[in-house]
């Protein structure tokens, strides 16, 4: 049972849809975000916080003037993924709530022994009922 009140009603308006998560909000813009393009603030910047920066890389050699056809070609280096800001995104996955979670996390095992061993939609089911 939760008796703060603002936990209490920011739960409930995570049951009927009534908050500010991309995927809610995304329905509201002109024209309509597609579901799978309403990322996650809070994973890009956390990602964009707590990457270290790359050290920098050797000179590299001069290309040769011609490339064996056996070299394979190489990839551009692909953005990271991006997760679609959904509820159970927010409540059970989030990078930047980690540490939140793991309290929560503590204190449902302590009510329910088998919280841990329940699925990500179990818990989501449990946290908001």
């Amino acid at each position: 049972l939760v008796k703060n009140r603002n936990q209490r009603a920011f739960l409930c308006r995570l049951r009927v849809s009534s908050h500010n998560l991309a995927i809610e909000r995304g329905r509201w813009t002109q024209p309509v975000t597609p579901v799978n393009a309403r990322y996650c603030e809070f994973c890009s910047r956390t990602t964009a916080i707590t990457t270290p920066p790359s050290p920098p890389s050797p000179p590299s050699p001069p290309p040769p003037t011609q490339l064996p056809s056996t070299t394979p070609l190489s990839m551009p280096p692909q953005p990271p993924e991006r997760a679609i800001d959904s509820e159970i995104h927010f409540l059970n996955q989030c990078p930047a709530f980690a540490k939140q979670r793991e309290v929560v996390y503590r204190e449902l095992s302590s009510f329910s022994p088998v919280f841990n061993q329940m699925s990500e939609q179990e818990k989501f089911v449990t946290m908001l009922c």
